[in-house]
């Protein structure tokens, strides 16, 4: 199965739990428009038309709006299925992060980890402290090699990666950052475990779990 599919499928079997949880005060709330054409496109994959283009129509005529869920969700199928399309996919993750979505800001800062290492690093950072599983693993990627300025550090490395197991809000998100935990203690010291166990403690304390969201993920 592609990435583009994972992806597709994916929102559109959690389509009930972000309609219900979105409303919450604390995350972006998606417009009825988006709703109508989320619902659609669902219909559509589980009818087995998985072509997102009418998706894809849709949420150009949304994103204007301000509506950050549509941004985040048009900048994520055009990075997927439209590479040539970056900058336009940027931009709209730059907005959608402006508006709250954790997600976005998390796709954002890996899309200019190569080109502007430094605001990478902010946007990650930010993305991570605020649940998005995707940025914790991609910080712990960053401190496992030293990476966008981070000074390698496999106890932040292993932390990190941990946090996002426990904190995953889906099965295939889980299973991603578990492997990230035994890769790091696969390679590492056996002492990090015991060694990394505190600062799991305090990361867990820092960062709760946050209930799912659409756009609070950039990790399918």
């Amino acid at each position: 199965m592609s990435m583009q599919q994972s992806l597709i499928l994916m929102i559109c079997s959690l389509l009930l739990i972000c309609v219900s949880t979105s409303s919450a005060a604390e995350t972006p709330t998606p417009s009825v428009a988006f709703q109508e054409a989320f619902a659609s496109h669902s219909f559509r994959v589980r009818d087995g038309r998985t072509d997102p283009s009418p998706f894809i129509a849709e949420l150009r005529a949304i994103a204007p709006t301000g509506d950050a869920v549509a941004q985040f969700m048009l900048a994520m199928l055009t990075m997927l299925t439209m590479n040539d399309d970056r900058l336009a996919a940027i931009s709209l993750l730059r907005s959608s992060a402006s508006g709250g979505c954790e997600g976005a800001a998390g796709a954002l800062g890996v899309a200019l980890a190569d080109s502007d290492p430094a605001e990478a690093k902010k946007w990650i950072v930010r993305a991570a402290k605020n649940g998005d599983t995707g940025a914790q693993l991609s910080l712990s990627a960053a401190y496992k090699n030293g990476t966008l300025g981070f000074p390698r550090d496999i106890i932040e490395a292993f932390a990190w990666a941990t946090v996002a197991q426990n904190h995953a809000p889906t099965n295939s998100m889980r299973q991603v950052a578990a492997s990230a935990v035994g890769t790091i203690l696969t390679e590492a010291d056996s002492s990090v475990f015991s060694s990394g166990q505190s600062r799991v403690v305090g990361l867990m304390s820092e960062i709760p779990k946050k209930t799912f969201y659409l756009c609070g993920y950039s990790l399918p």
